[in-house]
């Protein structure tokens, strides 16, 4: 199965601020693909670390599907991609995706995005 990548690479914050609770969450998952700041070893020692302390059993939900289940998360609050999906295994997925809008704090992540691209051009 060829690899699916939907956007083009980017720089975004690792710490999202939730704007309904004030709550910070980790934008961080397996795809990220390197750390501003950090040769890529050290990055990918760093995400490896912030995925396995994440991960850790008493913060993972592990849902066991059976048929007309639906799952729905806050994808501010949620790491939903735990364990890597074997590729070499077919996978159904629908889903539905509301966008996120400048109430949702994205105003917020686009203007730190911004000031990272200024201050690492």
């Amino acid at each position: 199965m060829p690899m699916f990548n939907k956007w083009p690479e980017q720089q975004w914050p690792a710490v999202w601020k939730n704007p309904t609770n004030g709550s910070e969450a980790v934008y961080v998952a397996s795809h990220v693909l390197g750390v501003v700041g950090m040769d890529q070893d050290a990055a990918d020692r760093f995400v490896d670390e912030l995925i396995e302390e994440c991960t850790q059993p008493e913060y993972v939900y592990s849902h066991k599907w059976t048929p007309g289940d639906v799952l729905i998360w806050d994808q501010r609050a949620v790491l939903h991609r735990g364990t890597p999906w074997p590729l070499d295994q077919a996978r159904r997925l629908a889903s539905i995706c509301t966008s996120v809008t400048d109430a949702d704090g994205l105003a917020e992540m686009r203007s730190r995005r911004e000031e990272l691209l200024a201050v690492h051009a």
